[in-house]
C-alpha cells in the first residue's frame, strides 16, 4: 500500500515537472505572441486605420466609409 502511494507521488511530481518544462519551452513563443499583440494594440491606440488596413486590405474601404476615416 505504501509503495503504491510512493509511486503515485513520484508520478505526480514528474507530471508537474514536465508541465513546468513545457511552459518554459513555450515561453519564448508566448513572449513573441504577447509582443506582437502589444504592438498591434499600441498601433491601434495611435492610428486605428492602420490596423483595419493590415487586418482586412479588401474591407478597408468599407470600414473607412462606416467609421468616417
Amino acid at each position: 500500500m505504501q509503495m503504491q502511494k510512493l509511486q503515485e507521488s513520484i508520478y505526480h511530481i514528474t507530471v508537474k515537472s514536465q508541465a513546468i518544462f513545457a511552459i518554459f519551452k513555450l515561453l519564448p513563443l508566448n513572449f513573441f505572441i504577447f509582443l506582437f499583440i502589444f504592438l498591434i494594440f499600441s498601433v491601434l491606440l495611435r492610428n486605428p486605420q492602420k490596423i483595419f488596413f493590415i487586418l482586412t486590405r479588401k474591407g478597408y474601404e468599407s470600414v473607412s466609409v462606416k467609421q468616417g476615416f
